[in-house]
């Protein structure tokens, strides 16, 4: 067979297995990416064969089209692309070296044999290709242990060492084969090894990094949970005390209406405790939902919102079960609700009203909490596209809205955010938990609508 043609067919099986990892790693721009790279790497190849003499010279102009193709028809961060594609560089010269290996072993090539032409014989094609299927494989089950258990803007970070890496493992790769420095082989695995240590050692401290980082989150969210129920506890105390007040009152109210009945007086009698009933209606707050802990929560916002002068409306459809953990709720109520009172009390245009709107309700087997508020400050955003907080601390920059976003996907759902030039929305999707038939909840109850303002 012609080695143009052997060379073309070697090549092309190359790039179709380039194209499954790429496809593994990254998301697809387009439904025939991998497609268009396989013509677009045969194409580069059938340009080298042709016009391209020189071996550095062919290399680096396929290696810098596979890049751009790896940019253009692939959606990611440009770290993680990048990431990708040293990896997939890695695996080519690996296999480079692995194939020549064994070729020299079995067949005696020598390094003049493999100058010209990657695949210059069937053996070679046979032999280059499944051990580049073999080292694509063990990259990608790495690739998937790495990416599970680091967090994303971490592996940024991690694109600076195997560019440089493959840079060097080029250099010595082609110093080592193909211009004939045998003696610089054992350099070449050393360096490799030593590669693949650093690497493993950077994603091990990245992993720890990143269950710091966890841990971190959970300590706010036991924090957050620990300040609900000191507030709630704080509630129940002024509660307990308005009741010991109105309880003495009652007294004194009730012996008032006595003594007007013991001077027959029953018209005044009668005001007088039509009066006192009013009162003690009056005073007694009406419940958001039938669950205990959740309503004793936005009581506790509801009279926040109230001091500060601002407007809050409350519906709620929620039962006294929803198979969704009762901290998990409150921890997604109240960092929604909290980042409102934040937004509401930096309003100083009095033009703009302070208003807060809480919804939750239950639809397609997901419970929907949506929390809306006014705004005037402009929305921060980071490099990934998250809000930033505005408060001083910069450790607790949307440390909220990742505990809500983290719940959410706990329960299969995701947390939306909207805003404009003076408005809010977040909205938080839980996934429902089969519940119990013998459970009863009234879904046609309406909705308790409450405003504070």
């Amino acid at each position: 067979m012609n080695n143009a043609v052997l060379e073309l067919l070697g090549f092309s099986i190359h790039i179709v297995i380039i194209a499954f990892a790429l496809g593994s790693m990254l998301k697809s721009k387009f439904a025939a990416s991998g497609v268009f790279l396989v013509i677009i790497g045969v194409t580069s190849r059938f340009i080298r064969i042709g016009w391209i003499d020189s071996l550095i010279a062919g290399s680096l102009f396929e290696t810098l089209l596979f890049f751009c193709s790896t940019l253009i028809l692939y959606d990611a961060r440009i770290s993680k692309k990048i990431i990708t594609f040293c990896l997939i560089l890695f695996a080519l010269i690996i296999t480079d070296f692995l194939a020549y290996v064994t070729l020299n072993a079995l067949y005696g090539y020598q390094p003049s044999d493999m100058a010209s032409l990657v695949f210059p014989s069937i053996p070679s094609m046979i032999i280059g290709n499944v051990t580049l299927a073999i080292v694509v494989l063990l990259i990608l089950n790495v690739w998937r242990l790495a990416t599970n258990s680091v967090d994303q803007n971490q592996l940024s970070l991690f694109m600076f060492f195997p560019v440089s890496q493959i840079y060097l493992l080029q250099i010595l790769f082609f110093a080592s084969t193909y211009y004939g420095n045998l003696a610089l082989i054992p350099v070449f695995i050393i360096s490799v090894i030593l590669c693949v240590l650093a690497d493993a050692g950077l994603i091990i401290a990245m992993k720890r990094l990143t269950h710091l980082s966890l841990l971190k989150e959970k300590l706010a969210f036991f924090e957050e949970h620990l300040n609900i129920q000191l507030s709630y506890y704080k509630q129940l105390s002024e509660y307990n005390q308005n009741i010991r007040e109105y309880k003495h009152d009652l007294k004194n109210q009730l012996q008032t209406i006595y003594t007007l009945l013991d001077k027959r007086d029953t018209k005044n009698a009668k005001k007088y405790a039509d009066e006192l009933a009013i009162s003690i209606d009056s005073s007694t707050p009406t419940p958001f939902c039938q669950n205990p802990v959740v309503d004793a929560l936005l009581q506790n916002k509801y009279s926040i919102a109230k001091d500060s002068n601002i407007k809050m409306e409350l519906a709620i459809h929620l039962g006294n079960e929803t198979g969704i953990d009762d901290l998990h709720l409150c921890s997604v109520l109240s960092n929604l609700i909290d980042n409102a009172l934040e937004a509401c009390g930096k309003i100083s245009d009095p033009k703009i009203l302070p208003y807060i709107t809480v919804m939750c309700y239950e639809k397609a087997a997901f419970l929907i909490i949506k929390v809306t508020n006014s705004k005037q400050n402009k929305i921060l955003l980071a490099r990934d596209k998250r809000i930033l907080s505005t408060k001083p601390d910069t450790s607790k920059h949307g440390l909220g809205l990742t505990i809500v976003e983290n719940i959410a996907k706990l329960y299969n759902g995701e947390l939306s955010l909207h805003h404009s030039d003076h408005e809010f929305e977040a909205i938080a999707a839980l996934g429902l938990k089969p519940r119990q038939e013998s459970l009863t909840y009234d879904k046609e109850v309406p909705s308790v609508i409450k405003t504070s303002v």
